[in-house]
């Protein structure tokens, strides 16, 4: 096998990311993964369907109970599949072949550590995890019969997001997008069948789950060994590399900050609302759940261009196209920028229309479309930070990304939350989202300014 095809990358690939055009190379990668982020959000929606229209209210209610322990595995799956990309990303580009080999074995033992404790939790401290999401004694089966699955499964929900975001990271954005959509075809399936037909109740939809993914694995690992050698990554990767483990961790951690931060947001403002005795309250939380909804589709597709611009950068910054790199930036901003302005747009001019589509309470329409008046005035601004975060990453600044995900959930949205609800009463919390968004360009102008300025300095330096 050639060294190109052992780093995964043809040649033709690899060139294409180093010379194609920004903008063309832009779509080609970014439409793939918009799609396929469409469809995994829609097979969620799908899950939920199954589980509350062939089961039942209370099964419901179980699979929400236990979402924020999912979205933990989700988070630190991701945490280690977007720290290995970005550095394979870097070491593709610089065509340092035995990196690359090192970062993804570490990735794979790493995964092995995590899932492994994963699966033992919920044996070992089952009853604390029950009193920590404060669980009713008459849900406690169906959640463990939901949860206890996912658990023992988890090593695929780390997988599938390793192989797909090495992909990512490769260029390869049809291979990515048919394990995607084939993994979420064989969910939906496979939810009728073991729901509908089996009559599983819960632990039919968690197995329908795991099934979808362990496809979807399947067919990540065959597109990943056509061009890379597990044989030639084993020989080459020596012991596990602790630097880059570090590497990988460090890298990834703003986005685990940012999955852990979007659920602390969602638990802080029901939390907010439910304290409140006023007699709308329930309203507000009927109405901001479909708000959030409306907010998870748009996130999606927004990850999926960062991804795309991220790929991009980190790659040419590994093979020093600083020219590249800051194109690939401005393309990012100005392509997340138009995409969330549509969104803002259709969600302050018709959120009525929109929310109609999902019930009939007039009260709740009304009170969804306030919501998201104050809540998107401003998203346009969120594509600025987001592919600030995404660049920091690629070109290895993790400190900056890091600084710049904390200011804006833990430092700016949590704490004006709280003032305005003391302030102005909880009807009027979603104005802490614009304000957030303004400091947070702020201070990624600041950074990145601050970033450049002392790149200059050790160029002038050299120089002399």
């Amino acid at each position: 096998m050639s060294q190109n095809s052992q780093s995964g990358n043809s040649p033709e690939q690899k060139n294409s990311l180093l010379t194609q055009p920004i903008n063309k190379l832009f779509m080609q990668m970014a439409m793939p993964m918009v799609i396929g982020m469409i469809i995994n959000g829609l097979y969620n929606l799908v899950d939920a369907f199954f589980v509350s229209r062939f089961i039942g209210s209370s099964a419901m209610a179980a699979v929400s109970i236990v979402f924020p322990l999912q979205m933990i595995i989700i988070a630190l799956a991701t945490t280690i599949s977007n720290g290995a990309s970005i550095l394979v990303s870097q070491y593709l580009g610089a065509n340092r072949l035995v990196k690359v080999s090192c970062v993804i074995v570490a990735a794979f033992r790493l995964i092995a550590v995590f899932s492994v404790f994963i699966a033992i939790m919920p044996i070992v401290f089952n009853q604390h995890l029950l009193r920590i999401l404060n669980v009713p004694s008459a849900l406690q089966t169906t959640v463990n019969d939901y949860f206890m699955p996912l658990a023992l499964g988890s090593i695929l929900i780390f997988i599938l997001s390793l192989l797909t975001d090495l992909l990512r990271a490769q260029g390869r954005m049809n291979a990515l997008f048919v394990g995607v959509l084939v993994s979420a075809i064989a969910n939906v399936i496979l939810d009728w069948l073991f729901i509908v037909v089996f009559n599983w109740g819960v632990s039919g939809a968690a197995v329908a789950t795991l099934s979808g993914q362990f496809i979807g694995c399947i067919i990540g690992v065959f597109y990943f060994t056509q061009q890379m050698s597990l044989r030639k990554i084993l020989t080459q990767s020596g012991l596990f590399d602790m630097e880059i483990v570090r590497k990988i961790i460090t890298l990834g951690i703003p986005v685990l900050l940012q999955y852990v931060g979007a659920a602390l947001i969602i638990g802080l403002v029901n939390g907010l609302i439910a304290a409140s005795i006023d007699d709308s309250s329930a309203q507000w939380l009927s109405a901001y759940g479909l708000i959030g909804r409306f907010n998870i589709f748009i996130i999606l597709p927004l990850i999926a261009m960062t991804n795309a611009s991220q790929t991009i950068i980190s790659f040419n910054y590994g093979g020093g196209n600083n020219e590249r790199v800051k194109q690939a930036l401005i393309h990012g901003i100005k392509a997340n920028i138009k995409y969330l302005s549509i969104m803002a747009s259709m969600l302050l001019i018709i959120p009525e229309l929109l929310l109609s589509g999902f019930t009939t309470d007039a009260l709740v329409i009304e009170t969804g479309a306030k919501i998201a008046r104050m809540m998107f005035i401003l998203l346009p601004l969120a594509g600025i930070s987001s592919i600030t975060i995404a660049y920091f990453q690629g070109v290895g600044r993790a400190k900056q990304a890091m600084m710049l995900t904390m200011a804006k959930v833990y430092i700016l949205i949590v704490p004006l939350l709280l003032t305005i609800n003391y302030t102005l009463g909880y009807t009027k919390l979603w104005y802490a989202f614009p304000v957030a968004d303004i400091a947070t360009v702020a201070l990624a102008s600041y950074l990145f300014w601050q970033l450049r300025k002392n790149e200059v300095k050790l160029t002038v330096q050299g120089e002399c």
